[in-house]
């Protein structure tokens, strides 16, 4: 790669550049929002040609770098044999009522959206809290079956740039969506909540010892600075780690500032753990009011 970069370096300035990959994508490191550039403004500012060491150069990429999500498996399959041959997007449609409790019914999966206030507030229960932000695909890709279709919770105008990113990682089985859920509500059926807790509370309950505190953030991060006594847990990993969670008493979750805990409370409470609380802005908050931290290697991860 450092040699690539050589290679580019070398180009005209004024060779435009058109990325594979746009900001929010783990598929690079610090990935600009810039739909396309060029050589001589990568120049200017990409931090990768500011290195002129090799040895310097990888220690900087592979510093603090994240999990990789699980769809890069499926993204190397598709990339060797071919993805589906489509024919054109896919629109999901927009479902009336009855076909929605139909299909809810079914135990399809809700794919909810919303921005994290919103969906805490009231949810379908069962549903997935994927934020429409630049996360959206990799966290879809994080915590979705390849094989299983799913609704979507999202506004009408965002449908087809949704459906956009989930097919470019091969998800293409959105198989309808509801723009909001006032309809559900106003006809009498229940939404779910997901509980908050703030830094305070949290601060009060865990000099207590009452409460069990989940961080859902990378290895790099809890290495770096965490709550005393926290279990790390990165957010698409869950899964494979519901035996490691109590069910019993409060488990708080938290990242640096809400959305990935968002997500992972969402999976949580989809899987059956009504015990579970998103901490408020996240460890921020708690970094904010002062409260002590620990550094370094995580503790081991205790079953409840």
């Amino acid at each position: 790669m450092f040699g690539s970069l050589k290679r580019f370096i070398a180009l005209p300035d004024y060779v435009q550049v058109w990325p594979g990959h746009g900001a929010g994508s783990a598929c690079g490191k610090a990935l600009g929002a810039v739909p396309s550039s060029t050589v001589g403004y990568e120049k200017l500012v990409n931090w990768a040609l500011q290195i002129a060491d090799e040895d310097a150069f990888v220690r900087e990429l592979l510093a603090g770098q994240p999990e990789p999500p699980r769809y890069f498996a499926m993204m190397k399959k598709l990339n060797k044999l071919g993805p589906e041959v489509l024919g054109g997007l896919p629109h999901p449609a927009r479902l009336s009522l009855g076909r929605f409790k139909t299909m809810l019914d079914s135990g399809i999966r809700v794919v909810d959206t919303r921005d994290k206030f919103a969906f805490a507030g009231g949810h379908v229960p069962g549903s997935l809290n994927i934020q429409d932000n630049e996360s959206f695909t990799t966290w879809a890709g994080w915590m979705l079956d390849y094989e299983e279709p799913f609704i979507l919770v999202a506004n009408d105008n965002r449908v087809e740039e949704l459906t956009k990113a989930l097919v470019r990682i091969g998800l293409d089985n959105a198989v309808g969506y509801i723009p909001g859920l006032e309809f559900w509500a106003s006809t009498g059926h229940e939404l779910e909540v997901l509980h908050q807790m703030t830094a305070d509370q949290l601060f009060e309950r865990h000099l207590r010892g009452d409460v069990a505190i989940i961080d859902v953030r990378n290895q790099n991060e809890f290495e770096e600075s965490h709550i005393p006594g926290a279990i790390k847990i990165q957010a698409g990993q869950l899964s494979d780690h519901l035996d490691k969670i109590p069910r019993k008493g409060t488990v708080v979750l938290h990242c640096l500032g809400g959305d990935r805990s968002s997500v992972a409370s969402s999976y949580l409470l989809g899987q059956g753990f009504d015990n579970v609380v998103n901490l408020t802005g996240g460890i921020r908050c708690w970094w904010d009011a002062g409260y002590p931290v620990e550094r370094g290697a995580e503790p081991q991860l205790v079953s409840g």
